[in-house]
């Protein structure tokens, strides 16, 4: 059994007085999770590979086929 309660409350004076018994009952404590957003940064290898491949295609076309 969950030994669950319903609450009705046709005013005011009557959610006040749930409000105050909620407060009452047993309060457990639990532990926060961080969540953390990574920024992902692999842009910034990969445009350098894409530079060095595309400067290594240009120079393979030159007088810069094979260096020794």
């Amino acid at each position: 059994m969950s030994r669950g309660r319903f609450y009705r409350a046709t005013n005011r004076r009557e959610l006040a007085n749930i409000y105050q018994e909620i407060d009452l009952l047993e309060k457990t404590e639990f532990k926060l999770r961080r969540q953390t957003t990574y920024t992902p940064l692999f842009q910034w290898p990969l445009t350098a590979a894409g530079v060095l491949l595309a400067l290594e295609l240009v120079l393979a076309a030159t007088r810069y086929r094979r260096i020794p």
